[in-house]
């Protein structure tokens, strides 16, 4: 197992997102197993069971095998399996660079989202930005898609700053191989705190 820094917020860790090579589908339960372990481990020193995981009410997980709750959350992509830990409500989205239908895009944007994916150079990884923090921001609240992706509107800049008006800090890290994005329910000062991990097992 190789790691390497992938980027660094603050000097607590708050948020660990490995990276997963091996595309097999049905290895995906064990090595997501592999990543709660490690990002367990490197967020908070200690052990991940699973038999000291319990569920809310939404069917969203969380750990209590510890002196306070620890709450994760897990996705999928083609080439990416992502971990978020952290000590309040957090929801995560990984997505692999891929091709995306435009009436998909329209069908999930607000309209200002569309009039500006409309103006991009690189229209599907813009959209990939917004459709994970969209996702990360209804895994986070356990709602899941019962709140409508296009009632869920984000405004990227240049420089990659995330503005939104639902409630959490979000933020976005772009790899070669796609897009992460973190919704964490806390304030700013929080954020401040994260940092991600990019792990590579070798197949």
């Amino acid at each position: 197992m190789r790691e390497r820094k992938c980027a660094k917020e603050g000097s607590s860790t708050y948020c660990s997102t490995p990276l997963w090579r091996n595309k097999k589908e049905e290895n995906q339960k064990e090595l997501s197993k592999r990543l709660l372990t490690y990002g367990f481990w490197h967020s908070f020193g200690i052990s991940y069971e699973e038999s000291m995981i319990e569920r809310r009410s939404n069917g969203k997980p969380y750990y209590i095998g510890n002196e306070n709750e620890i709450f994760f959350n897990l996705s999928h992509g083609q080439e990416l399996i992502a971990v978020a830990c952290a000590d309040c409500e957090v929801g995560i989205d990984a997505e692999s660079m891929r091709k995306v239908r435009e009436n998909a895009m329209r069908r999930t944007c607000t309209r200002k989202e569309w009039e500006w994916l409309q103006q991009s150079e690189q229209k599907e990884l813009d959209f990939l930005r917004l459709w994970t923090l969209k996702e990360s921001y209804m895994k986070m609240t356990g709602k899941g898609f019962s709140i409508p992706p296009e009632m869920i509107g984000f405004t990227l800049d240049e420089k990659g700053k995330i503005q939104s008006e639902k409630e959490g800090v979000f933020r976005q890290y772009l790899l070669a191989e796609g897009v992460i994005s973190v919704c964490i329910k806390e304030n700013a000062e929080t954020a401040d705190y994260f940092k991600v991990r990019k792990v590579e097992w070798e197949s």
